[in-house]
């Protein structure tokens, strides 16, 4: 019966303090502290994105630098010498806003190369006329070209100069547009740097004449007298087996091109008819000249039209009769 009584009162005690130790009992700190460690952990993360995004803005930063000073009016840097030069390479790169064009040369000289950069509206073109060149190694022969054609910008063309110790190199443009033109000393070399704005393109359509060479007649549709149609001047030059000669044309229309055909005649002779020109600066200075290829030219002006005859043919050689603009040309070609 004891037994029974003590029992009876010792078990509510040891179930009320079973009760107490499941449901009262203090946490532990692990949870606590690890719920610190998460949340540093997480402003580490956000400390270290926002480092990458400044970093990868300032790269941008650098890669679109901020080009000032553009003109359209001529620039020159350097200054007449006698020291020579070699022009190694020719690169251009295309920007936001502008195109950049990076000549190096290179010389056993201590002066500054002179260049001049100058819009010449009649031909379309910013001119880069580099003095005392005694070597061109930028792999742009004679007459050839770079192809840009990016909002304005058509292609960079090696000219012809009659001055032996000038390169000239002609940037078309559609229109007039600002430039900076910059030299720099880097190494042993110097880097002459022309920055062109974009001018946009051009909407005006444009017969650029024939793309394969024939013996058939050939022609190209353009301008006449009446908006001002005019030869201005001219180069030629052999390159491997086909001869080159280029009139430099121009216009008051938007299209510079005069209208042109040309044909063989009877006698084997490559005629080209220049049919209405206002003015034309070269038919007189290119009469019985002797060409490449054992050929002649002779020349004869009647009203507005200019007749310019190629002959010495023992045969009718393929040509090919074409046109372009910035520069603005019209383009003969003769396989010989």
């Amino acid at each position: 019966m004891i037994k029974k009584i003590v029992w009876f009162l010792i078990l509510p005690l040891i179930v009320g303090a079973s009760i107490y130790l499941i449901f009262f009992r203090e946490k532990p700190t692990t949870t606590e502290n690890t719920t610190n460690d998460d949340s540093q952990t997480s402003q580490e993360s956000d400390t270290d994105t926002t480092a990458e995004e400044e970093q990868n803005t300032s790269t941008t930063e650098e890669e679109t630098q901020t080009i000032t000073g553009f003109s359209t009016e001529s620039q020159t840097v350097g200054a007449a010498s006698s020291s020579k030069y070699t022009i190694e390479e020719v690169s251009n790169t295309s920007h936001t806003d502008y195109h950049e064009f990076v000549f190096t040369l290179s010389s056993t000289g201590t002066d500054d190369p002179n260049v001049i950069a100058e819009y010449k509206s009649s031909l379309g073109v910013i001119r880069l006329d580099f003095n005392q060149i005694e070597k061109d190694s930028s792999g742009i022969g004679y007459q050839k070209e770079v192809s840009i054609n990016k909002e304005g910008i058509s292609r960079l063309y090696h000219n012809v100069s009659s001055d032996q110790t000038e390169e000239l190199y002609d940037i078309g443009v559609t229109k007039e547009t600002a430039f900076k033109l910059m030299s720099e000393k880097v190494g042993d070399n110097w880097e002459i740097t022309i920055y062109v704005q974009y001018p946009g393109e051009s909407s005006s359509t444009v017969d650029t004449g024939s793309t394969a060479f024939s013996t058939q007649a050939q022609s190209i549709t353009g301008v006449d007298a009446a908006k001002g149609a005019t030869i201005s001047s001219y180069t030629y030059g052999a390159s491997g087996s086909v001869l080159k000669f280029v009139w430099n044309v121009s216009s008051t229309d938007a299209n510079p091109i005069p209208t042109v055909n040309a044909a063989y005649d009877s006698e084997n002779h490559l005629v080209v008819t220049f049919t209405s020109l206002k003015t034309d600066k070269v038919y007189l200075a290119v009469d019985g000249i002797s060409l490449p290829g054992s050929l002649a030219m002779q020349t004869e002006k009647s009203g507005e039209s200019t007749i310019y005859t190629i002959g010495g043919f023992s045969s009718q050689a393929e040509y090919k009769l074409s046109a372009s603009t910035s520069p603005n040309q019209v383009v003969l070609e003769i396989q010989l």
